[in-house]
């Protein structure tokens, strides 16, 4: 999918199996479709246990990962008439049976706040920070946006789907090019475009565009924010440092927020890189920056998601933080009016970054071989030192 002037805040999700047998479906169990599901399951199926990826744009765009520990488990979307969600959000409108086997689960909400979906802020003093800002727009609400039938832009063969929502109201003219796409996919193993991020079989890929969007101030910067639902309520921030920056040139970081409780964990990772173009490249990479985790309050939950329905209400573990982009003069949204961020969603460990075999070629070749003509060097000079000890003049007998 192409980004144009016409579709300035793009969201590209991509979910990662392996050695599973993969089925995609749209509103399951709907023939009269007249609400605004737009539903997606994405079903992965090993010898022994499933999971279940579920991504909908209704009330704010959330995924849904359910581990099932029967290899026959089977969503139920228990839709009333026209293929609605009730309007009881304790309701069990969202299941996997049998219940019994459910084992993990975990939701990525894309907004803290009930309805907001995009920060706008002037960064005058040039400091990166949301909480520094001179100034703090009115957000974009989710309630602007509104959301094309998802089926058709289902591709089944490349388990493929594309969600697309646009502006609906803008007295301002600011959104009038506004939308949001995102598009559900099932890689495995690093993914081929930058930050090159690396995928395990427990997780879901997103990448987060915005562009087009009019800036509000001379100094512009972008802020999201998320949410984790999931059973485990101890959370942690974790960096892990490497030497290795050949697949993210210039970064030598992976973050992750992880919730955990003494059976199980689910996290957020990513690099702490955004990109100014669509055409990623080290030129065009720019530092994000991390803010929470925090506990929001029942204000600040949004109380129209599928992850109500599934966990009749919110779990013990809540999580919310905010991404903000850019924090040199050079990467402010003004310059290009484009922003790219991608991270993961997952259950488990979180995938561990290792040294490549490229990096041990040029450890080797910067401290090996060194050592190595070293080491050569000092055998060459005793072998010479003994051949010349051993000497023996023409006409001298013994």
């Amino acid at each position: 999918y192409q980004v144009s002037s016409e579709n300035p805040l793009l969201l590209l999700v991509g979910l990662c199996v392996q050695q599973a047998v993969i089925t995609l479906e749209v509103n399951p169990d709907c023939e009269n479709l007249s609400g605004n599901a737009n539903l997606v399951h994405l079903r992965a199926a090993g010898p022994h246990d499933t999971l279940h990826y579920v991504w909908s744009t209704y009330g704010v765009p959330t995924l849904l990962i359910i581990h099932s520990l029967s290899n026959e488990s089977k969503l139920v979307v228990n839709w009333t008439s026209g293929c609605k969600f009730p309007s009881n959000q304790t309701s069990e409108a969202i299941k996997v049976h049998p219940q019994k086997d459910v084992d993990i689960s975990m939701a990525f909400v894309l907004t803290k706040a009930r309805n907001i979906l995009l920060f706008e802020f002037d960064d005058a003093k040039t400091t990166g920070n949301l909480n520094n800002a001179t100034t703090v727009f009115p957000p974009y609400l989710l309630e602007d946006f509104v959301w094309d039938d998802v089926s058709h832009t289902v591709n089944r063969s490349t388990h493929t789907a594309t969600f697309h929502g646009h502006n609906k109201t803008d007295p301002g003219h600011l959104l009038q090019n506004a939308s949001v796409t995102i598009t559900v996919s099932l890689p495995y193993g690093r993914d081929p475009s930058l930050p090159h991020l690396l995928h395990n079989g427990n997780c879901s890929q997103f990448e987060v565009r915005i562009s087009g969007f009019i800036p509000r101030g001379n100094y512009t910067r972008f802020a999201l924010e998320f949410m984790l639902f999931s059973q485990g309520s101890n959370y942690s921030f974790e960096v892990k440092k490497s030497i290795d920056d050949e697949y993210t040139p210039t970064i030598f970081e992976v973050l992750s927020a992880i919730l955990r409780n003494e059976d199980s964990q689910t996290y957020l990772q990513w690099k702490p890189v955004s990109y100014n173009k669509l055409s990623k490249n080290r030129e065009a990479s720019m530092p994000c920056k991390y803010y929470g985790g925090s506990s929001p309050g029942p204000k600040q939950e949004p109380n129209r998601t599928i992850a109500h329905f599934f966990y009749q209400g919110v779990p013990n573990g809540v999580q919310a933080f905010n991404i903000s982009f850019g924090t040199g003069k050079e990467d402010f949204y003004n310059v290009t009016r484009f922003i790219s961020w991608t991270a993961l969603v997952g259950l488990g460990d979180p995938p561990l970054e290792s040294i490549s075999k490229l990096m041990f070629v040029l450890i080797f070749l910067c401290l090996g071989l060194p050592f190595l003509l070293v080491l050569l060097s000092i055998v060459l000079a005793l072998k010479h030192r003994q051949q010349r000890h051993g000497y023996i003049p023409i006409g001298e007998t013994h």
